[in-house]
């Protein structure tokens, strides 16, 4: 009985040590937000479970689960949206498209890239976020299924990006879409995708011109993993706590850059030590953290950028990938001309700089830019509906796309 209760209480203790996340004062919804939290937190132990029979890492396995879970219905009663999937040159798209379009006039269009790290996610994963923008609009939204990093790495992902947007551009008609009326989407990773594909199409005279972009909490750059944002982030969470852990965040990175997992490569970038002491001295702007307001900057963890450390080894093998504008959108050296800005950041996310100073940099090539900071927002939180502060940030971005769309 005793080794019993022994047994019993080291499984608690270990339970509560995988699951449990430290909170800052300024979350609202604490037991909300650590729930959310141990949900991931249970999905990513299930696939490290799966791992031992299939050997495929936790995160894959998450994947697996996550396309298992049943399709979401074409319509839904009281809705005037219908979804089907589609391809687009080859790349699945669940396309949702208005019943009803009150007189046969051509309708606004958002191409909508889906969040997960390159190694999650997919349109139905979204399926309720896209259902609403449509619905709530009256649009056609086109959810890209691009391929994930456990699939193909970088530049997969854009490469199947691009190509569905040329075709949703290209054949609007087909659609009732007003070419002239086109946004690009996305969170997280479907951020990062939305800016360089937004770069591209800026690029590419034979389209039509993008309405706008949004951006919401994007990753930009790998460039510096050092911003104040990410020094506040490890802060307040620690290295295993808040949505995105510093492990997962390196099994995200290990695998858009190679397709699998390089612990020598995720370790230098946590330590920012991937690119060269020659590079960053060559180029203090990428480094320079003065875009970033002094008020984000005064975080008592805030230590100064971290430019004395580097791998000549690391960047020589890597730096090809880094240096890529598709991968690094954040530091193309042009900006000008790009379609108008629609972009959040959360304040408890290590990515909130590279929004930051993506917006200031925007600003200052002259595009026009709405940026909000929520103070008490988190990555992912569009994904929480059931917290204020996601019905918050959706509402604003409806209506920002109603204005400006």
């Amino acid at each position: 009985m005793n080794s019993t209760w022994i047994v019993l209480t080291l499984l608690l203790g270990f339970a509560v040590y995988k699951l449990y996340t430290p909170v800052p004062e300024a979350i609202d919804e604490k037991f909300k937000f650590r729930a959310f939290v141990a949900f991931q937190r249970v999905a990513l132990i299930m696939g490290s479970v799966m791992g031992f029979f299939n050997g495929k890492t936790d995160v894959e396995n998450m994947q697996k689960l996550i396309t298992s879970l049943p399709q979401p219905p074409s319509t839904v009663e009281g809705s005037n949206i219908r979804s089907r999937v589609v391809t687009f040159d080859g790349v699945r798209v669940r396309l949702y498209e208005p019943v009803d379009r009150k007189g046969g006039a051509p309708v606004a269009g958002l191409v909508f890239y889906h969040g997960g790290g390159y190694l999650l996610g997919s349109p139905e994963m979204y399926n309720s976020l896209t259902r609403t923008i449509a619905e709530e609009l009256g649009i056609v939204v086109a959810s890209v299924d691009y391929r994930l990093a456990s699939e193909e790495a970088f530049p997969a992902a854009h490469e199947d990006g691009v190509r569905a947007l040329r075709y949703f551009l290209r054949n609007a008609a087909e659609f009732g879409v007003d070419p002239s009326r086109v946004g690009v989407a996305g969170d997280s990773a479907g951020g990062h995708l939305s800016a360089a594909v937004a770069q591209e199409a800026t690029d590419d005279a034979s389209l039509p011109r993008l309405k706008l972009q949004a951006l919401l909490y994007p990753f930009l750059q790998l460039l510096d993993t050092h911003t104040p944002s990410y020094q506040q982030h490890r802060a307040d969470f620690g290295p295993n706590g808040g949505v995105v852990t510093r492990d997962l965040a390196g099994t995200f990175r290990s695998f858009l850059l190679l397709g699998r997992q390089d612990d020598a490569l995720v370790e230098a970038m946590l330590r920012n030590n991937h690119t060269s002491w020659a590079f960053k001295r060559s180029n203090p702007e990428l480094f320079d953290h003065r875009l970033v307001p002094e008020a984000l900057r005064q975080h008592e963890s805030y230590k100064g950028p971290l430019v004395d450390v580097g791998s000549e080894e690391m960047w020589s093998k890597y730096k090809h990938l880094f240096l890529d504008n598709r991968l690094t959108p954040l530091w193309r050296k042009d900006l000008s001309g790009l379609p108008p800005a629609y972009i959040i950041s959360c304040q408890y996310d290590g990515l909130r700089d590279d929004a930051v100073i993506y917006a200031a940099r925007l600003e200052q090539a002259g595009v026009k830019v709405k940026f909000t900071n929520y103070y008490n927002g988190w990555h992912g939180m569009l994904n929480g509906q059931a917290f204020h502060v996601g019905q918050r940030a959706l509402r604003y971005l409806i209506a920002h796309l109603q204005e400006n769309l």
